[in-house]
């Protein structure tokens, strides 16, 4: 290799990475706006996400005895994480819509809500037959908790107030006094 030759190859060299050189920093530089960028956009949803989870329970009126009798009814809190629990009202309608307990009962057992995205997702109440009559979990009285044919356990089989005959009232296994166990008509 000659001597013109060499300085060819050290020119073509020294050329590519002078241009080599600006495009690194180009890319660097665009590398770190995105990743700026990035960050404030999860920093944003984190924070707007916390704020409005306060703002939402702050909103959320807890442990409301709704018949002044000293027992909370609706949007029960039973560990103290200002997240209802049991009875909770959606749509504030004073009507708990998921994890629906039975009477004085802090638990939940109707229109369980397994997913955490507060909707119902088990155990409906108004379980309805071919037929359009309500054979699970039937709430008489449009207060959106069931009061005849109650299957706590989700099996399809209705463990209290059994009604027979369909006449809206309980004929077997009847608790009259609101403990989830029968009181009268036991079978």
């Amino acid at each position: 290799m000659n001597e013109k030759e060499k300085r060819k190859i050290i020119e073509e060299e020294k050329l590519y990475f002078e241009e080599g050189e600006p495009t690194k920093k180009k890319k660097s530089k665009t590398a770190l706006i995105v990743l700026v960028f990035i960050m404030f956009i999860v920093v944003t949803c984190v924070t707007s996400y916390y704020v409005m989870s306060y703002i939402m329970l702050k909103k959320l009126n807890l442990n409301v005895d709704l018949d002044k009798d000293g027992w909370a009814e609706l949007n029960i809190d039973t560990n103290g994480d200002r997240i209802c629990d049991v009875n909770c009202d959606n749509n504030k309608d004073n009507k708990p819509d998921y994890n629906i307990g039975y009477k004085k009962i802090a638990i939940a057992y109707f229109n369980l809500d397994t997913d955490n995205d507060n909707r119902p997702d088990k155990n409906m109440i108004n379980q309805k037959d071919a037929t359009g009559i309500c054979r699970l979990n039937c709430d008489i009285d449009d207060d959106n908790r069931p009061d005849t044919n109650l299957d706590f356990d989700g099996d399809g089989t209705a463990e209290l107030n059994i009604d027979l005959n369909n006449d809206g009232k309980c004929d077997i296994n009847c608790d009259y006094v609101g403990n989830k166990y029968p009181t009268i008509n036991i079978d």
